[in-house]
């Protein structure tokens, strides 16, 4: 599984006009993100989960351990996704 590392706005692989709208990958903590979504007062089975800029996938399958009726990841970066989704696999 790779989901580690930074992966700079110029190495994203993404065209000039994609690269206006990107930032670098910067991956999120379990930490951060087990604060966040265990401080919502929310019934997870009543909400889908959306990753907006879902890079290698991590936040995605961290939201996978919580009943979300769906996870559901959006990428900029073709090469960031396909790494998504062999982690997914």
């Amino acid at each position: 599984m790779q989901t580690s590392g930074i992966v700079w706005q110029q190495d994203l692989g993404v065209s000039e006009k994609q690269a206006e709208q990107a930032v670098e990958y910067n991956p999120t903590t379990a930490s951060q993100f087990g604060s966040i979504l265990e401080s919502l007062p929310i019934d997870y089975e009543q909400f889908s989960f959306v990753d907006l800029g879902s890079g290698k996938g991590r936040v995605l399958l961290m939201a996978s351990e919580f009943p979300f009726r769906e996870v559901v990841g959006v990428e900029l970066s073709s090469q960031l996704h396909e790494i998504a989704a062999n982690n997914i696999d």
